[in-house]
């Protein structure tokens, strides 16, 4: 997987790559099990800061998303946090954020639900 870090944009460092590991899992580019970088290594490879990428490791750990493996190091969890009630309040508060903007824009609900099953189906491949 090529992970992407933008300085110049708006988004924290450790947001961008947190977002693209999800992306990557859920999209299948990291299966279960798979082994990333080390910190260190991540850090030389896309020339930031190694407690940014340790940070975003810790934030992943934390959601569920990795795991610590005594002999590959950091993985990809082998099975994945299920949508309870705390993820679930998450995703309306974001998605309620990005239908204020959207209608503010003049999009109608149509629109914004084919926007949001593009995505879904873009990542899952569907």
């Amino acid at each position: 997987m090529i992970l992407r870090v933008r300085p110049e944009s708006e988004e924290p460092i450790y947001r961008q790559l947190a977002s693209q590991f999800i992306m990557g899992m859920a999209g299948g580019e990291l299966r279960p099990g798979e082994a990333l970088a080390s910190v260190r290594q991540l850090a030389a490879e896309l020339g930031i800061n190694m407690h940014t990428v340790a940070k975003v490791y810790q934030f992943l750990r934390q959601e569920g998303y990795l795991v610590n493996n005594r002999q590959k190091g950091v993985t990809v969890a082998a099975d994945m946090p299920p949508a309870d009630d705390v993820f679930r309040e998450r995703l309306g508060a974001q998605l309620s954020h990005a239908v204020a903007e959207a209608a503010l824009r003049g999009m109608s609900r149509q629109e914004c639900l084919e926007e949001c099953a593009k995505a879904y189906d873009d990542i899952r491949k569907e």
